[in-house]
């Protein structure tokens, strides 16, 4: 849907990153974005930057709120209970975007990343 939204309101270029194959082929097909598993880069938000010439996407948008893949010392912090989520696509958002483009995160991110809290209103919200 926001790859959708994205040619409706004039994109010139849509790319979208997942590692699952049949959204990333359903996002080709249906949507006519360009598609890149970010599992086959060691760093996708360099990647996206190079591929962009340089500059950056203008926008980017993150969707679901949460890392397709964490690192084995973030899934023992999340166990031991030291953080509730991942800065993996924040860090991928930032390094994707051009220089005062927009990040719009859409998703919900869980907790606190090392003690620092992601998502404080839905904190004071939900508990």
């Amino acid at each position: 849907m926001a790859q959708q939204f994205a040619w409706n309101a004039g994109a010139e270029r849509v790319i979208a990153v997942d590692y699952i194959d049949y959204r990333l082929e359903h996002a080709k097909k249906m949507n006519k974005t360009e598609t890149y598993d970010f599992t086959k880069h060691d760093d996708i938000g360099e990647y996206l930057k190079e591929i962009t010439k340089g500059g950056g996407a203008d926008v980017v948008i993150d969707c679901v709120g949460m890392d397709g893949k964490k690192s084995p010392l973030e899934y023992i912090e999340q166990k031991l209970k030291l953080q509730g989520g991942t800065l993996g696509p924040i860090q991928i958002a930032t390094k994707a975007v051009k220089k005062c483009g927009t990040v719009q995160i859409t998703g919900v991110y869980g907790g606190n990343y090392n003690l620092f809290p992601l998502a404080p209103s839905s904190h004071v919200m939900f508990n």
